[in-house]
């Protein structure tokens, strides 16, 4: 028994499916980091590919500078606090809550990253 038409017919039918995730899977490419996908393709690789410790130091280096950033900017008073935390937050909470929020919102992933990182921290720590 052949299997290739079997298999070429199953990834013609899975095709529109994995057009409806906006997003194109872990790619080196991701690193240039053009929208939100590229972001959320880094921050949840599964933890056996190879390449996801790099991936997970980029993805925590990211959020870092991105909190140092709002820290930083919300102490002057144009600045508006995005999140307000009622507890202790690390770097990896706001990462799930990123990962969480993309991919219940797939609209926003071909915004700027950080877009929708403040949209994701502001629905779970809104500061209003």
């Amino acid at each position: 028994m052949n299997k290739k038409p079997i298999a070429l017919a199953l990834v013609l039918a899975l095709a529109p499916w994995a057009a409806s995730a906006q997003t194109d899977g872990y790619t080196l490419d991701d690193y240039q980091l053009r929208t939100s996908g590229d972001l959320l393709d880094i921050c949840s690789l599964d933890s056996s590919d190879p390449q996801y410790w790099e991936a997970r130091g980029f993805c925590l280096g990211y959020f870092a500078g991105g909190i140092d950033l709002h820290d930083e900017l919300a102490k002057g008073q144009d600045f508006p606090r995005i999140a307000c935390p009622t507890g202790q937050v690390t770097r990896n909470d706001v990462v799930a809550v990123f990962v969480d929020y993309a991919r219940a919102h797939p609209e926003y992933l071909t915004e700027p990253p950080m877009d929708t990182v403040f949209r994701a921290v502001d629905a779970e720590w809104p500061c209003k």
